[in-house]
């Protein structure tokens, strides 16, 4: 009798132990937060997760940072906190004040080799830097065409000019 309720304990902590593993990775904390308005311009970004990650589902196309003008920010991944958090790192400041995007695929996958049900995003602004209206024209950059009438400019942004 004894055997076997040995047998029925290790058979029940195997389970468990399996099932902890092979549970689909969700998303249980960012940071920056969602929505925030001023995450420092260098700021490390971080998604945390409720089972462990396997490194090696963890690269460029599966964790990606965009920047609405900048575009793809360059930087290094790790995992941390026994593979539980994916760590991002940009390789230098985000831009002031730019609209940040943080997608997840669902490539990322457990170390029980289960991937995530679906993707994961959220969008957070860097901080605005501070500056004055004391602005002096430095240089006139042409836009019009031979023979062209008079434009009306909308809007421009300085990565417009190059």
């Amino acid at each position: 009798m004894k055997k076997l309720s040995f047998a029925i304990t290790l058979l029940l902590v195997i389970l468990t132990f399996n099932s902890a593993h092979s549970q689909a990775p969700v998303v249980t904390g960012v940071s920056p937060q969602r929505q925030i308005l001023n995450a420092p311009r260098s700021t490390q970004i971080t998604a945390t997760f409720n089972t462990s990650i396997d490194p090696a589902s963890v690269n460029n196309l599966t964790f990606r940072v965009f920047g609405r003008q900048s575009g793809v920010i360059p930087g290094s991944l790790q995992l941390q906190n026994g593979n539980t958090q994916i760590v991002f790192t940009p390789s230098a400041p985000m831009l002031a004040g730019e609209w940040m995007t943080v997608s997840l695929s669902k490539g990322i996958r457990s170390t029980g080799n289960v991937t995530m049900e679906k993707g994961f995003a959220w969008n957070f602004w860097t901080k605005a830097e501070p500056g004055t209206l004391n602005q002096s024209r430095i240089k006139t950059i042409p836009v019009r065409r031979s023979g062209e009438g008079h434009i009306q400019c909308y809007g421009a942004l300085g990565c417009d000019f190059q």
